[in-house]
């Protein structure tokens, strides 16, 4: 039998094994993922830079993992990446669906077979995507960066 989690126990617990401070990204490959359903799985955050608004769709994607290689090299049972998209505004702080703005939403929209009239971004909770992770460099961490989405 396994025991409960008692969070007064664990608050006074000393430990002596150092735990880890750094994710290990995602190795760089294609993988099925899956866009959550939970209500932080697509959000839109916003706010002001520079005196112009800016908004971002973030979105979770929780990875497929048959072979096993995401655990055996992240530790992870639940595999989950971040993908945050820069939305274009326009002039007056809306969506600017215009030529040549937001290409990467539409890549997104069209990946899951949603880019049809009456589309809406709340049509991607629990789509099934195909991405492309690679890896950049920040402050000398190294994270996952979805390089190519498109229909599993």
């Amino acid at each position: 039998t396994q025991m409960a989690f008692d969070p007064n126990d664990f608050l006074g617990t000393s430990f002596d094994t150092p735990i880890d401070t750094k994710r290990t990204p995602t190795p760089v490959g294609e993988y099925i993922a899956q866009i959550g359903l939970g209500e932080k799985d697509l959000e839109i955050a916003q706010g002001e830079k520079d005196g112009k608004p800016w908004a971002r769709l973030d979105m979770r994607l929780y990875l497929t993992d048959p072979s096993g290689v995401i655990k055996q090299t992240t530790g992870s049972d639940k595999p989950m990446v971040f993908y945050g998209i820069m939305l274009d505004l326009d002039d007056s702080g809306r969506f600017d669906a215009s030529k040549g703005k937001n290409i990467r939403v539409g890549k997104v929209l069209e990946a899951v077979n949603k880019l049809r009239p009456g589309w809406k971004l709340s049509d991607l909770k629990g789509a099934t995507i195909k991405v492309k992770i690679g890896h950049r460099q920040h402050n000398g961490e190294t994270y996952d960066d979805i390089q190519a989405v498109s229909t599993p």
